[in-house]
This record gives structure tokens, sequence and C-alpha cells, in this order.
């Protein structure tokens, strides 16, 4: 009689445990995640921070939520497991009553672009582990990963210089300015052409007199095309990755000496067939042109050629530096084309040329990947 009083007991315990936890495992249990970050370079290293809480009396033995991510943010001390362009990272908690657990994740930023965190399923089981109880929970988790610009010098090579006879170390964008003297500050000029010294000595607000070589503009060209014959769309981005690369170095150093710049590409952002940004100069113009290459997609719009006859004469500089990673003859008649309109063109490589030969009256550059899986100019 006592056993079978017991065996009611438990039966009933059992019966009534499973529809507590069914009716009562998700109430007032929360989840947010967030990156400790919105911006970072690549090769940064950043956060993210989980928050489970569990904010009643019934606890929760087991919980497990599967972070899903992009491959190129990687999880320091994660189990994940990695299925084309995706990462999934699983997270276990245990739960007690009125109980919080803060999990952060190391992370490094891989690759440029916009990754994010936008839903989550929570998985959970009973006080027996008899019954999967699961529940999704939208969150929104983000962070812009800026390409970042490495080596601020490239090799620049003459035409002889492409097949190895010479090599001259030089920056990517020469500095325009030339200075032929101070003269008192006026309303018009900038605060970086002030001249602290001569200031100094004359008690009164100087800056550099410039000749009109400070009127130089700088438009970037991204070919997102990356081989002559390519399909429209790219699934080995490694050359446009690096193209990428050289665009932020050209950007930063256009930055650097206050010269107004803006990029060109054909290929844009979700949404978008190109890039034209406006024009615009300094360091919160400089860091809105590497937002627009984060976002950029693995994508040509249309072949270079076409898409260089395209633009107008108001869309290019002064200088214009056309990065790609092939040549064809096409891109030393575009060059000389606007050099007959006082434009300078200069062509920076990102992948040698395999036996072609630049013209003797084309300037170039390369700026390609270095040993040691770093990539820089060289």
């Amino acid at each position: 009689m006592i056993f079978f009083v017991l065996l009611v007991i438990i039966l009933v315990f059992f019966v009534a445990e499973h529809q507590v936890y069914l009716r009562l495992w998700n109430k007032k249990l929360t989840y947010e995640c967030h990156f400790s970050t919105d911006e970072a370079f690549e090769g940064d290293e950043i956060e993210l921070v989980e928050t489970v809480t569990n904010n009643k009396w019934l606890p929760i033995p087991w919980a497990k939520t599967e972070i899903s991510t992009s491959k190129w943010l990687d999880y320091a001390g994660s189990q994940s497991v990695v299925t084309d362009q995706t990462r999934f990272v699983p997270s276990f908690f245990v739960l007690k009553s009125h109980h919080r657990v803060v999990r952060r994740w190391k992370v490094r930023c891989l690759r440029r672009g916009v990754f994010g965190v936008g839903k989550i399923t929570i998985v959970a089981t009973d006080l027996f582990g008899r019954e999967s109880l699961s529940m999704p929970v939208a969150v929104r988790a983000e962070v812009t990963v800026l390409p970042k610009p490495l080596d601020s010098e490239a090799a620049a090579l003459t035409p002889s210089g492409l097949s190895g006879e010479t090599v001259v170390r030089r920056r990517l964008i020469t500095d325009p300015f030339y200075v032929s003297g101070v003269r008192e500050y006026t309303r018009f000029d900038s605060a970086n052409r002030i001249h602290w010294p001569a200031t100094a000595r004359e008690g009164r607000i100087m800056v550099r007199n410039h000749d009109c070589t400070s009127d130089q503009t700088v438009a970037v060209i991204l070919n997102m095309q990356t081989r002559r014959d390519e399909a429209r769309v790219r699934h080995d981005g490694e050359d446009i990755e690096q193209g990428i690369r050289a665009a932020a170095v050209c950007l930063e150093q256009a930055a650097e000496q206050g010269i107004p710049m803006r990029l060109i590409a054909n290929g844009g952002m979700p949404g978008k067939a190109a890039t034209v940004t406006r024009q615009g100069s300094g360091e919160d113009f400089f860091f809105d042109e590497l937002r627009v290459l984060a976002r950029m997609e693995n994508e040509k719009s249309e072949n270079l050629m076409p898409f260089l006859a395209s633009l107008n004469r108001e869309a290019l500089a002064t200088d214009v530096y056309l990065i790609t990673a092939y040549w064809e003859d096409e891109m030393a008649d575009f060059a000389r084309r606007q050099a007959f309109a006082g434009v300078q063109v200069h062509f920076i490589l990102t992948r040698p040329l395999d036996g072609a030969e630049l013209p003797e009256d084309c300037s170039a550059s390369y700026f390609l990947p270095v040993r040691g899986g770093e990539e820089g100019a060289a």
C-alpha cells in the first residue's frame, strides 16, 4: 500500500513538473547580446556580450543558444561550425532561480563588412531532461568592420620596373602642396594651414602660402572586375578585398594631406549598381568613405571600360588613381585621353601582370599581399 502511494506521488510529481515547465519555463526568461563596439577595423579584437536572465523561481537546469553569424567573425575559445559564409557558435547555460549569466566572447574581425546577429533560438530542458523546449528570440547586434589601410607606402614602379628593373619606394599619393612662404590668416583659410612657428614669431595667426598645386583633387577608382572575361558574380573575392585595402590607403593619404577626394567603383552597396561618392576632405569624410567600402558587395555592376566611358568629367579629378587586378590596353587609352584634359592617371595593380607590359607613358604601382599571411604594399 505504501509502495503504491509512493508510486502515485512520484507519478503526480513527474506530471506536475512536466506541466509546470511546459507552461512557465520561458516566463521572465530574457536573452540579450551586443557587440562591444559599433565599428572596428580588420584584424581588431572586439567582444560579443551575451546576457541571459532567469527572473523567476523556476530554475533552468540546462539551456543552449546558438549564435549564427558571419564566418569572418572568429570567436576565440568556441567549438564553432563553419558552413559556406556562416559560423554557428553554441553557448550553454545553467540558470538558477533569479539568476543572471553574462558571457563575453572574444571576437576577431577577419574581413571588412557589416556583420550581425539577427535571431537566436534558446533550447532548454526540464529537471529530468525529458522535454526539449525552445523559444526564438529576436536580437539586433551589428558591427561594421572597416577595411584597414595597411602599409602607407607602395613600390612605385616605372614601366620597365614591372619586369624587375626599377623599384622606388614612395607613397601612393604624392603631396600636392608646395609651400612658397607664409601670410596672415584670413577667414577663408582652413586650420590645417596654420604655420605655428611663424604665428609665435609674428604674434598673429600666419598660414602657409601654397602655390596653385594645392588645388589638386583625387578620385580613387576601384575596379571590381578582377579579370577581363569575368562573369558577373565573384565567389572568390580576395582580389577585390586587396583592391579595397588599396583604396583605403589612397583615401587615408588624401585625408592626411587635406586633398579633396571621392571614391568611384563599378560596383556598389546593396541596392546600388555603382558607386560615385560626393567630393569631400578631412578625417570625418575619410571614415564615411571607409563605411562605403565596408558595405560594398563583391560584385561588379558592369565591365570597367564601359563604366569609365559613362563617367562625367565632373566625377573625375586632377589626379585619378585606378586600382585594378588586371591590365588591358584600353586602360592606357583612357589614361592618354585624360592626360589631354589635364588629368593624371596612376594605376595601382593588386596582382602581378603575368608577363603583360605597360606602355612607357603609363605610371603604375604595385600593392600586393606580402608573405606570412599579412597584406600590404610591396
